[in-house]
């Protein structure tokens, strides 16, 4: 019964160590990272291809599985031709177009304020509203150096008269289709 007390006191101890001080134990008393990355991809391995737990519990033993064993991680989507990363890509791109396409209506504003016009009529160096926003939504673009560079090797290179419809197309990217 005292080693029990006593080692509920020394784990509480411990806890609030960690919690308040950012204590931890000697090198030599913690586990190697191999070994403690590897213990949680084998607990969460038994959840994972137990086809007849709950889908949630099996997302999070997949969450676990990855952030322990990320390299493997890395070997999967390479073997099956990088579909993680292409959808990575997607979402980031589709996310910016998104963002960028949004600037359309925030030029009209803009554009309403008499010295701010002045500002941009000089900048960009005409007096049409159409053409101010077309030329300040693509300066938008080509500030972006993802977005631009991912426009220059999908599509085509945007202009003054195309970056709207490109905005557009690219915000709409459907994920990439599910596999069964």
């Amino acid at each position: 019964m005292g080693k029990f007390l006593i080692g509920t006191i020394f784990g509480l101890v411990l806890s609030v160590a960690y919690v308040w001080y950012d204590a931890k134990l000697p090198d030599w008393l913690e586990l190697p990272d191999t070994l403690q990355r590897s213990l949680k991809a084998a607990a969460a391995d038994d959840t994972l291809f137990d086809l007849d737990a709950p889908l949630e519990m099996r997302r999070r033993a997949l969450e676990i599985y990855l952030a322990n064993q990320a390299s493997r991680a890395a070997t999967i989507d390479a073997d099956l031709g990088h579909p993680i990363l292409s959808e990575l890509v997607r979402r980031r791109v589709r996310r910016q177009a998104q963002i960028k396409r949004g600037l359309w209506s925030a030029y009209d504003q803009a554009l309403g304020k008499p010295a701010l016009r002045e500002t941009l009529v000089t900048k960009y160096g005409d007096v049409d509203d159409e053409t101010l926003k077309q030329r300040m939504l693509l300066a938008a673009v080509r500030e972006e150096p993802f977005l631009h560079s991912w426009i220059l090797r999908y599509r085509s290179a945007p202009t003054e008269k195309n970056v709207r419809a490109l905005l557009v197309e690219i915000s709409q990217l459907e994920p990439l289709r599910r596999i069964e």
